[in-house]
């Protein structure tokens, strides 16, 4: 799949001043542009079991304006409430 000039640039940016490690792109790519996640949902689409396999790298990426939190709902596995994140700029999508 083509990445669009802007992405590649961007994610240049954000890999030469060290704030991407290989998880976090692995997290960006399972946001499709317009589309919330849940932590939980993330974690599933990457193969793990383990929320904080992804949780920690979602925050970073919250802190850092690449995600932006979007909302909450209700987790159907745990019943508690949890965040809901997507991407903060269509530009920082990179697959």
């Amino acid at each position: 799949m083509s990445i669009h000039s802007n992405s590649a640039a961007a994610y240049t940016e954000e890999k030469d001043s060290g704030r991407i490690q290989s998880r976090s792109i692995s997290i960006l790519q399972c946001y499709p542009i317009g589309r919330a996640l849940t932590d939980r949902e993330v974690m599933t689409l990457l193969g793990f079991s383990d929320p904080n396999k992804v949780r920690p790298r979602i925050t970073e990426l919250v802190k850092s304006r690449v995600l932006a939190e979007c909302g909450a709902m209700k987790d159907p596995v745990t019943g508690k409430t949890v965040r809901l994140t997507r991407l903060a700029s269509t530009q920082m999508r990179l697959l």
